[in-house]
C-alpha cells in the first residue's frame, strides 16, 4: 500500500490487520505429538523435530501479531492526521 492509498482509505489498513490478527491466531501452537514408532533414535529425532517445528510456529505468531498491530497503529495515525 503506498501512502497515498492508506491516506484514502485507512479502513482498507485496518481489514489488513483484521486479517493478519486471524491467521495469526489460527495458526497452531504446536505441532502434533507423533506415536512412537518403535525406534528410541528415531522417536528422539521426531520430538526434536516437533519442539522445532513448534516454536517457529510460536515465532511466526508473534511476527503476524506484531504486523497487525503496527498496521493497525498507522491506520489510525492517519485517520487522526485527517490525510
Amino acid at each position: 500500500m503506498s501512502l497515498g492509498s492508506i491516506g484514502a482509505n485507512p479502513a482498507g489498513l485496518r481489514a489488513v490487520s483484521t486479517a493478519v490478527s486471524t491467521a495469526a491466531a489460527g495458526l497452531p501452537r504446536t505441532c502434533p505429538v507423533s506415536a512412537s514408532v518403535g525406534d528410541p533414535a528415531a522417536d528422539a529425532a521426531l520430538a526434536d523435530f516437533t519442539r522445532r517445528w513448534s516454536a517457529q510456529f510460536e515465532r511466526l505468531q508473534g511476527a503476524a501479531t506484531v504486523i497487525a498491530r503496527q498496521a493497525n497503529m498507522t491506520a489510525v495515525a492517519f485517520s487522526l492526521a485527517g490525510e
